[in-house]
Formats: structure tokens, sequence, C-alpha cells
């Protein structure tokens, strides 16, 4: 088919033309049909008002039948009022079949009431004959927000966010559906903190303690506190396992102990008493003399016999009081004078140890066969015959022969070298130098130095000789300063009086 308007030649039955796109008439059956229009005159295309009723008519019973095809028949139709008068018309009536709904009630259940967790609300729906309702929703309204959950068989769990410790009022209400009516019932959401516990035992040296909740969980990273007799405390923190272990000292006295945990957001306080510590064991002081250095040595040890080490012993030798600490081996020692020596040995106890004392008596002889000249201080004694006057000296001499008074003496200075001690003062500071008596000075030597309350403070002397005081002299009135000697050097004691 030619194209009429560029010429060129189609295929029959082409409705454009494939090169300009123009229509093709003759064979288009829209223009065909849209031409004959054209052709036909306006009065042949009116229809008489007869014609247009039935055709309205027609229209009408086909909307109704379609009508009554889909219009459910329950459906009630509502009557409508003329605008001008009271008259309502009457409604049109069908036969009433729908389904009458039952009265449900709302049972509440259990309710997860732990600070920290989400809170589960239980409930029970059931119908007017007491049967478990089907479906529908159930539904919970707190600060605004509205928390559901479906019913199954009667069954419902509404499920909450995390509260804090409150009592929360609030209304439970099922929403009915088709079948079953609505119901609602007010209840009461009571948040507690969980209750915590404490287990506790002392195994040897160490308290085991483990931290718990009600229902015997264990609880982690919380601070746990102990308290002692004495008011001291020591902190903890429980580890993963709720656990934590604390060490006591091997003397501590037995005491009640309180061990208490503060609490949480999620757990409340809780707290228990222990029994720890150790019963105090009874102590024993057992002496013995070395008659040939004059001195009574000193050995205290508990009731298992175990030496008791670094404990101070006060002894009293004829009046004169001076402490000793015991050494690794739990044994002191003291210095014995010629003639009668009345010792009285005691020991105060400690956490772990009671107290103890005793008294022993010995007479060291004066004569020339293990002789000792155990003091003379600067209060000028006099020691020999020839009323030779030494200060702050103590000789030991062990002799083997019968001599004069005078002759020992020759003797001490030949085998043994006297010592002596000098004060001074500078800048404040006390200055001690232990020294023979030709002024060379004794290094590493230990001097005692006995306050006049009592206590002994042992130090050593330095590269000169020197031990600076480094006590405070304002409230002491005298010191007294002892140095034992040694195979080579005479022991010496000496009574410094402070000035204030």
């Amino acid at each position: 088919m030619k194209c009429k308007k560029c010429g060129h030649l189609n295929k029959n039955n082409t409705y454009y033309c494939v090169k300009c796109g123009s229509p093709l008439e003759s064979s288009n059956p829209i223009r065909q049909y849209k031409n004959s229009i054209k052709n036909t005159s306006y009065e042949s295309q009116k229809f008489s008002r007869g014609q247009k009723l039935i055709i309205a008519l027609v229209i009408i019973g086909i909307l109704i039948v379609v009508l009554s095809a889909v219009t459910p028949p329950d459906l009630e139709f509502p009557s409508f009022t003329t605008p001008y008068n009271d008259t309502q018309e009457t409604p049109i009536t069908t036969t009433d079949q729908s389904v009458n709904k039952l009265n449900t009630t709302i049972k509440i259940g259990a309710i997860g009431n732990k600070v920290g967790e989400k809170i589960t609300v239980n409930a029970y729906v059931t119908d007017e004959n007491g049967d478990a309702v089907k479906s529908g929703t159930t539904s919970i309204m707190l600060y605004s927000v509205k928390y559901s959950g479906q019913v199954e068989n009667g069954k419902v769990n509404i499920i909450l966010p995390e509260l804090s410790e409150n009592n929360y009022e609030t209304t439970v209400m099922y929403e009915g559906n088709e079948y079953y009516n609505p119901s609602e019932t007010r209840t009461t959401i009571t948040v507690n903190k969980e209750n915590t516990k404490i287990d506790a035992k002392q195994e040897n040296d160490e308290i085991h303690i483990t931290l718990k909740s009600a229902n015997d969980e264990t609880i982690p990273d919380a601070t746990i506190t102990v308290t002692y007799a004495n008011g001291s405390q020591t902190q903890e923190i429980t580890g993963t396992d709720g656990n934590v272990n604390i060490k006591i000292s091997p003397e501590l006295e037995k005491q009640e102990i309180k061990i208490s945990y503060d609490g949480s957001q999620k757990y409340n306080p809780t707290e228990t008493s222990l029994q720890v510590g150790h019963d105090k064991k009874d102590t024993k002081i057992s002496t013995e003399i070395d008659e040939k250095d004059k001195i009574l040595i000193i050995t205290l040890t508990d009731s298992d016999n175990h030496k008791i080490k670094d404990a101070t012993l006060t002894i009293t030798n004829n009046n004169h009081q001076t402490k000793e600490t015991t050494d690794y081996y739990g044994t002191a020692k003291t210095q014995l004078c010629p003639g009668e020596n009345k010792i009285t040995i005691k020991y105060d106890g400690n956490e772990s140890s009671n107290p103890s004392e005793t008294t022993v008596t010995t007479d060291i002889e004066n004569n020339t066969t293990n002789q000792t000249n155990n003091r003379i201080n600067n209060t000028n004694n006099t020691v020999n015959d020839t009323n030779t006057t030494r200060d702050d000296v103590v000789n030991e001499n062990n002799t083997t022969n019968d001599t004069t008074n005078d002759t020992k003496e020759k003797l001490s200075n030949e085998t043994k070298i006297d010592t002596t001690f000098q004060i001074d003062n500078e800048n404040n500071t006390t200055i001690v130098t232990l020294s023979t008596e030709n002024n060379d000075e004794l290094s590493g030597e230990n001097v005692k130095i006995i306050l006049d309350n009592g206590t002994v403070i042992t130090k050593q002397t330095d590269s000169n000789g020197n031990i600076e005081l480094d006590i405070d002299l304002e409230s002491i009135n005298k010191i007294e300063l002892v140095y034992d000697g040694t195979e080579k050097y005479n022991s010496i004691r000496k009574t410094v009086q402070i000035n204030h």
C-alpha cells in the first residue's frame, strides 16, 4: 500500500507508513470509522425519549442484580427522613443471622518482678462459659505506651521493658473480636530488687566468701567489705564466679568479723558474721646461764615448742630494767653482774601468743677465777686498791691464778682494749662516737640505746664509729648507751643526762 504523503510502498494491512509514520487511511479501521461518522448526519445519531428511558431502566436493572449478588444478607439499610418532616421511613428488614458475642474475663497469673530484667505478665482469658478464649489481643498501657500479646487458647504473655524498683498500677485489657466482647482488669506490678546472701568460711589463713542471689546464682564484680573487731576494714571485688578470698594474719586473734555487701540497682544489700582468727597459744620462758661469759641466755617458745622471734622481753635485774628483742631463734641475752642477780623476765604477748613471766636468781662469785667486772660507769666507781678512777669502762677478764684486784686490772688491759663513748651535739643533732681510749673509732659495732621509758634501740656505728640519734629528745631526760664488747674490746655502759 502506497503512502499518500511520502509515496513509500508499504505492506498490506499496515496502518502507518514505516518511513514517515503517517497513517494509511484506507487500511486503518479507526480512520475508516471516523470517516464514516463524519458522513452520518447528526439527526441519525439522536435517540428518542422512549429509547433513552428504556436504556436507563435496563442499566438500573443490571445494577440491582449486581448489588443483590454482592450484598451480605445481614446488612441493614438505614432509614432516611425527608428534610421537611419528622416521618421516618420504614427500614428494610432482613432475617437476623448475626452471631451473639460472648462476654470475657481476664485473670492475671505470675508476673516477673526483678529489677534489671524484662517483666513478663501472664494472663488467662475465658468466656462467660468458662472456656478458653481462642484468639484476640490483650494489651497493657504503661507510661502512654501500649504493650500487647496475642491470646492462644486462653493464654497470653505480655512482655514489658526493664523497670526500676516500684509499684505500678495498670490495666490489662482484652480487646475482643467478632466472637468475644472486650474486658479488662486492674492489677499492680511490683518490681523489687533481688535478695542476696553471703556464704563464708575460714580455711587456714584465708576467708573464702561467695556472694549469691536468692536463686543461688553467683554475683560477679561486687564489692565485699570485711570489718574486723577493732574497726579496721578490708574490701575486695568478687570474680566472675562470685568468689573472693581474703588473707588473714596467722597472728590474728580469735574474733567475730562482719562481712557485708551494699547492694546495687539490681540486688538488695546483705551481711553476715563469721568467727575467724586463731586461738592464742601459751608461751614459756626458759633460761640458761653462761658462767664463762657471765651471760643469761633467754629462750621464748610457744606451747608447740616453736621459737618466737621478734618478741620484746622486759628484763629487770636488781631493780634495773632493760628491754631485749628475741632473734630469729627466739633467744635474747642479758649480762649478769657480780654478786646476787635476781632477774625477772616478762613477755607481754601479742595477737597470737599469751603473755608469760619467770624469775631467775643466781649468784655470780667475785673471785679470781672466772672474774667479771660488768659495769664501771661515769660515777667514778673504784675498782682497784690503787684508787685508780675509770669512767664508763667495762672490763671482762678470765684469769686462772690468785692475784690482787690491781693485778686483775693489769691483765685485763693486756688482753682487751678499753672503749669509751663520746657525745657531741652538732646542729641540734646528737652524735655518739664509740672508740678506744686511744681514740681509734670502732666501725660496724652494735650499740644499744635505752631510753628512760624502757625503749631499746639498736644501731650500728658507721665507718667513723659514729651513730646519729634520730630520736626526739624533748620528752626524754636521760639515755643509757650499752656496748657489749667483743673478744678484742671491752664492753661499756654509760648513762647520759639530757639537758633541755
